[in-house]
């Protein structure tokens, strides 16, 4: 029988896992991955690139990776927030 102890050991698990964090992560890298790899194919495709073009292809891609880096430092910074709680298990 399902009862709420249950859900808090899941949620527990889950946490110490880190399963949430790692998902958001992970889908995060592969959307800057596509992004990259549709933006420079569209660069590449231009008969004649301007400095217009290659200001938007290095700002959006350093934005991009800033951000990677900020989501992926909040992940590194953040950890387990349950103590060292047993509950009535």
């Amino acid at each position: 029988m399902i009862t709420k102890n249950w859900w808090l050991a899941v949620a527990e698990i889950v946490d110490a896992f880190r399963v949430i964090p790692r998902i958001m992560l992970f889908g995060y890298g592969i959307f800057y991955y596509s992004y990259i790899m549709h933006v420079t194919a569209w660069y590449f495709t231009l008969p004649n690139p301007n400095v217009e073009a290659t200001a938007f292809i290095t700002g959006t891609i350093t934005a991009l990776g800033g951000m990677l880096t900020i989501f992926s430092n909040t992940y590194i910074k953040t950890g387990r927030s349950w103590g060292d709680y047993k509950g009535d298990l």
